[in-house]
């Protein structure tokens, strides 16, 4: 990405258009919703979450991006979310909470 998040979304969604699909590009489109306006993100967020239901960093940047925009009710019934579905996944769903976790503004438990 390289700080240049409007070329990287861009490029993400000429990928999603071509039907590309991938923990890669959800890792990208997360990164780009918390690092880049997340507030703006949310609508998008919410679409691709409620087609991947089990893409846990999806979740994990839809509740970041709530709890940047004050929306931190919604956040914790993410990570709740999160916590319930974790322990069947192996695992998968560490990052998700991570970006969660960063959005209610409790980063040392997000790298913990």
């Amino acid at each position: 990405m390289a700080g240049n998040f409007d070329r990287t979304l861009l490029l993400h969604e000429q990928a999603r258009k071509c039907e590309l699909t991938g923990a890669v590009l959800d890792v990208v489109e997360a990164l780009i919703s918390v690092l880049h306006n997340p507030g703006v993100q949310i609508e998008r967020l919410e679409i691709l979450v409620q087609g991947l239901p089990h893409r846990f960093t999806l979740r994990g940047a839809l509740g970041c991006a709530h709890g940047v925009a004050g929306k931190t009710e919604y956040e914790r019934n993410v990570l709740h979310s999160l916590e319930l579905s974790g322990p069947d996944s192996s695992g998968y769903y560490a990052y998700g909470m991570a970006l969660t976790l960063i959005g209610l503004n409790e980063e040392q438990s997000a790298v913990a």
